[in-house]
């Protein structure tokens, strides 16, 4: 599903039922409860062939192993550990996103002395 640019919420629960005249259009789960304007996306060539050449669903294009369609959160990966490692990384980032904020909100509270009698001379004499 390279080609519709969708999030993985969203392409796991894309079917045929979403096509018309050549155009996939869906509402994204992200953004539905906000507002629900449609994204729409053009089937090019590969998309098409890819589509054809599939084994699709009733209802879902992507199907896991065993005939049934994907969840959002098991497409993607081919193991649960793959998942483990993003699931770490991406609370790693988000810790450092908010440390970095309370540093940045530390650092604004504290003043540095940048002269008068406080301030170490440049030449390191006291």
């Amino acid at each position: 599903m390279l080609f519709t640019a969708a999030r993985r919420g969203d392409v796991v629960a894309l079917g045929r039922q979403h096509i018309r005249n050549g155009v996939i259009a869906w509402i994204p789960e992200k953004t539905k409860r906000n507002r629900s304007d449609p994204v729409f996306v053009e089937i090019v060539e590969p998309l098409r062939t890819a589509i054809e050449a599939g084994p699709a669903g009733n209802l879902t294009f992507l199907l896991a192993e065993y005939g049934a369609p994907f969840s959002a959160a098991g497409y993607g990966w081919t193991t649960l550990g793959q998942a483990s490692t993003y699931v770490r990384w991406a609370n790693n980032k988000r810790l450092a996103a908010g440390a970095v904020r309370l540093i940045g909100e530390t650092a604004c509270e504290q003043s540095v002395p940048l002269g008068g009698t406080d301030a170490v001379p440049l030449d390191g004499t006291d």
